[in-house]
């Protein structure tokens, strides 16, 4: 996957403080339908939210439209640009640009390595290295690992290691899945093992498919596995969390890492997020799976769950939270953000900004 264009915007307007980054994606497949127009928007200085504008790839001309619009379109609204490398609307990356692209990154790789920079400000130089998948950039990457050691390796460090070095990050990323303390990092780590990054030494899939002392869920979850049936399947699976709180969830994880070597799995997997609504107890899984889709450039994954994040309504306003409490429809009691926030089965998610 190849970032063609790239457009950062930045609105600020009385306590709003706003950025929308919006990039044209090629998926640098043999078929003209095969590019995105991806998207990122939040308050400055928190994690931003992703989405797409395209449900599925689409041909270059009409992501060049949509592109366009999007862009235009937030200018009207009051935004303004702010990536001053960027090109214009009408005009294409060329080689000469990226090169130089290329060379300045490396350059602040570089500077990165020999001294203390925010975190923050570390795993966004890490993250965009992994998103233009710069090669040059790993022998550096490798070494700055090693220093920070893989039980504290970051989301973005694995994401950089893993696409920019590919079959030669194979090591750092087993120590990763291995022993780093957080979750996300170890799991992606493991995902990107078993995927096709990896190309000759990818190993097979670490996780396995948990199971249930419920016989009839058992029962319906091998059929729907057998099927395809994605619906099926996630009936099948709330049915066992009634017993087992977060078994599904758990389950859906360990199938998409089966996806990645089983085709069986993956076509069950993609029909389960195209049945998925992005709710508890569901929404934690899609994000995973986004990321999961952009990390290995899946063109069909991608588009299935940016989708459902797409169509989603939100369950509650941020400017209707008081004292750190909420109410949500079909709640009789105003649920603490906070907690749910942090929880790993919250009851509320995706709010109105």
């Amino acid at each position: 996957m190849q970032v063609v264009r790239s457009v950062r915007l930045w609105m600020k307007e009385g306590r709003s403080d706003k950025l929308y980054e919006v990039d044209l994606v090629d998926l640098e497949r043999d078929v003209d339908a095969r590019y995105l127009v991806n998207f990122r928007y939040g308050r400055r200085g928190t994690s931003l939210r992703d989405g797409t504008k395209t449900s599925s790839p689409v041909t270059r001309s009409n992501a060049e439209k949509l592109f366009d619009s999007v862009v235009v379109s937030k200018i009207n609204d009051g935004y303004r640009r702010v990536d001053g490398d960027a090109p214009p609307l009408t005009v294409l990356d060329t080689g000469a640009a990226a090169d130089g692209r290329d060379t300045e990154l490396l350059k602040k790789l570089a500077i990165c390595a020999r001294s203390a920079w925010p975190d923050k400000e570390r795993d966004r130089l890490f993250w965009r290295l992994g998103v233009i998948r710069l090669a040059p950039a790993y022998p550096q990457l490798a070494a700055i690992a090693e220093k920070i050691g893989a039980a504290n390796a970051s989301y973005s460090l694995v994401y950089a290691l893993a696409r920019c070095g590919r079959a030669n990050a194979v090591d750092l990323l087993r120590s990763c899945a291995d022993v780093n303390v957080s979750l996300v990092p170890r799991d992606y780590a493991a995902y990107a093992l078993a995927s096709e990054l990896m190309g000759a030494r990818r190993p097979p899939p670490r996780l396995s498919l948990p199971r249930t002392t419920d016989t009839a869920a058992t029962r319906d979850i091998e059929m729907a596995l057998t099927n395809g049936d994605g619906a099926g399947l996630l009936q099948a699976l709330l049915a066992a969390s009634s017993a087992h709180p977060g078994f599904g969830n758990q389950f859906l994880i360990a199938l998409a890492h089966h996806a990645l070597a089983d085709s069986a799995a993956r076509k069950t997997l993609l029909a389960a997020v195209r049945a998925m609504s992005p709710r508890p107890p569901y929404v934690q899984v899609l994000r995973r799976l986004f990321k999961y889709a952009d990390l290995t450039d899946d063109g069909p994954l991608f588009a299935a769950t940016a989708r459902q994040f797409e169509l989603a309504t939100a369950m509650y306003r941020r400017s209707r939270v008081y004292n750190d409490r909420v109410w949500v429809p079909g709640s009789r009691q105003a649920l603490k953000l906070s907690e749910e926030l942090r929880s790993e089965a919250p009851r509320i998610a995706l709010s109105e900004t």
